[in-house]
């Protein structure tokens, strides 16, 4: 295999061999936690424009499948391993994780130190990264991290681009997905429910969706900064006062909080992997979730209109929220456990008692 090198924006280098696509990429430097999932991460469009490091260390056991996409392609930028498996052993498995990445054209890097390159992240905050495998050129490299600058407002790259419908003549619910890099485990959570689905585009206008005749609507997760979806923002008061059930997951979570006024930060590092505790403040317990964000909502005066539901318990953060005058809620993480724990769905079964009541309003 080939050598490659990988060279952070505060000047840290680390050598490994590539397994992925011959080239270069750069983005966005994170880790994530999860044991397993692999292939779930890889394909969740929230990912876009970050380069992974999988902390788990051994990357590839069961290869990929057909089952376990969340969209039809991989969006993390890079991929960067301790150690992959060259000869995976699942029934369900297709192809080698290293042929699905030269296939989605992803460069990767195995037999780099993830421990150490995690601590780096965790010490100095928000990084960026080149992945070079064209020639082990460390000044290169290092330029092409350090002047990196990333368009935050990515999800025109992300959405539909035309409403499609998801039908099914046993489904007693509608709902709208505003599509901002929606996860096909969301749109199966739904079905379970009873379903039927229109996702628009991140740009629908409140009559579009209401033409719709919706019971409910989801606001999806998705990459970028909220702060630069000012047109989602003003949609989701505009829901908020049509009295429409609303469920907000992840960057939907923050775009809710920033509808009523709340402030968002970029936290140092994020929270990206599927073994999260969570408090559920209602239920007084603690959930384990799966996490991938890089934003949060400040504790620093929340909206009276919104009530913290749940909170991390790795560093406090809120994690859930519920509107106090009309039927939405909203979570930080990933309820519907593609990959992760199934701990937080019942966020799904609380939103569909919101369906359930509008529904019987309208009939």
């Amino acid at each position: 295999m080939k050598k490659g090198i990988l060279a952070l924006s505060d000047g840290s280098l680390f050598y490994g061999r590539s397994v992925g696509m011959d080239g270069y990429a750069v983005g966005e430097l994170i880790f994530n936690t999860s044991m397993t999932g692999y292939q779930e991460i890889l394909t969740d469009p929230s990912y876009l424009n970050q380069i992974i490091t999988f902390t788990s260390p051994h990357l590839g056991n069961v290869g990929v499948n057909q089952e376990d996409m969340e969209s039809d392609r991989v969006w993390a930028t890079g991929v960067i391993m301790r150690d992959m498996v060259s000869n995976p052993r699942h029934w369900k498995s297709v192809k080698s994780l290293s042929d699905f990445l030269q296939e989605q054209h992803v460069v990767a890097l195995t037999d780099i130190d993830t421990r150490r390159l995690t601590h780096i992240i965790r010490e100095k905050g928000n990084l960026f990264a080149c992945i070079s495998t064209e020639h082990l050129d460390v000044d290169a490299a290092l330029q092409r991290a350090r002047s990196l600058t990333l368009n935050h407002h990515v999800m025109n790259r992300i959405t539909t681009q035309r409403i499609r419908h998801i039908l099914d003549k046993d489904n007693r619910f509608h709902v709208v997905v505003i599509d901002c890099g929606v996860k096909i485990s969301i749109l199966n959570q739904l079905q379970k429910l009873g379903c039927d689905m229109s996702i628009v585009p991140m740009d629908v206008t409140l009559d579009e969706i209401k033409a719709l005749r919706p019971d409910g609507i989801l606001l999806s997760n998705g990459p970028g900064d909220p702060a630069k979806c000012e047109n989602l923002v003003k949609l989701t008061r505009d829901i908020l006062s049509a009295q429409i059930p609303l469920f907000a997951i992840c960057l939907g979570h923050q775009i809710f909080a920033l509808a009523f006024g709340a402030k968002i930060y970029k936290m140092p590092f994020g929270q990206h992997g599927a073994n999260h505790p969570i408090y559920d403040i209602n239920q007084k317990k603690v959930l384990i979730s799966n996490q991938n964000h890089n934003y949060a909502v400040t504790h620093n005066h929340l909206p009276k209109h919104l009530s913290i539901t749940h909170r991390s318990l790795f560093d406090g953060s809120i994690a859930g929220l519920i509107c106090t005058y009309a039927p939405a809620l909203s979570f930080q993480g990933h309820p519907e456990a593609g990959p992760g724990p199934q701990d937080c769905s019942n966020l799904f079964t609380q939103f569909k008692y919101l369906l359930e009541k509008h529904h019987a309003k309208k009939d």
